[in-house]
């Protein structure tokens, strides 16, 4: 038997991940801006949960202009809507 690939855990986070993205574009999703005038959001999120990543992340959850947050950290973001991939 020959091995040709052997993926880590980030490899298959990223499929996981591409493949989703495929699938909005494919319907025409629409890409959330981040305006600049919501920085005291973006500041405050940070604060809760640790990081802008995760505020950014959280954030159209949390305004309703997203039903879910898809993440491999769904303890990151208690009382949000998540699937973990």
């Amino acid at each position: 038997m020959t091995i040709r690939a052997v993926l880590d855990t980030s490899a298959i986070q990223a499929y996981a991940v591409g493949k989703l993205i495929g699938e909005f574009s494919d319907e025409d999703a629409v890409w959330l801006p981040l305006d600049r005038d919501q920085w005291r959001p973006v500041a405050a999120a940070a604060d809760l949960l640790g990081s802008i990543a995760r505020a950014c992340a959280a954030l159209p959850v949390v305004l309703g202009q997203a039903d879910y947050l898809v993440t491999a950290e769904p303890d990151a973001y208690p009382g949000l809507n998540t699937i973990d991939t």
